[in-house]
């Protein structure tokens, strides 16, 4: 006989196979499980349509741990141009370095979106130009965030 937890979890996954899925490691898992053909071999699934949510946040990370953040985002995005799937890039206080990462590794050939979108409209724009979408959450409406947020939102023409 099944628990009341165990039994509820099965209708969680039911219900979750009915959607798409992103396929990526955790934002602050320090491991690289397998490399970019690992996560192919994963995406080959039909219902995985993105890689990610990958990038870089520095905001509170000490600047001796970034490393493992640049590896494992690189992966993700030769992970996503070897299968062509779209990536969900977060990026926040690393704009140069996301920049710089999805120009060296290419990430123009599979595009994206770039997530939750808090950097200045430079980085919007470089991003653009690779390609990307940009995504503006709820956030933009908080009086205290970053000006150069509200910059980039107000740059954008809506339809």
């Amino acid at each position: 006989r099944r628990r009341r937890g165990e039994w509820r979890s099965l209708m969680e996954l039911r219900v979750l196979d009915q959607f798409p899925e992103q396929l990526g490691l955790d934002g602050h898992a320090h491991l690289v499980v397998g490399g970019a053909d690992f996560l192919v071999a994963l995406a080959d699934d039909r219902k995985v349509v993105a890689i990610g949510e990958t990038g870089l946040d520095y905001y509170r990370a000490p600047a001796a741990d970034l490393g493992w953040q640049r590896d494992r985002f690189r992966t993700h995005i030769r992970a996503a141009r070897l299968c062509g799937k779209p990536l969900i890039v977060h990026t926040r206080s690393a704009a140069p370095d996301t920049i710089a990462i999805l120009q060296e590794e290419g990430a123009q050939e599979a595009g994206g979106v770039m997530h939750c979108f808090t950097e200045d409209w430079d980085c919007a724009r470089a991003a653009i130009d690779l390609g990307f979408c940009i995504s503006f959450s709820g956030i933009v409406t908080f009086s205290s965030y970053v000006r150069g947020v509200h910059q980039s939102f107000r740059s954008f023409v809506f339809i």
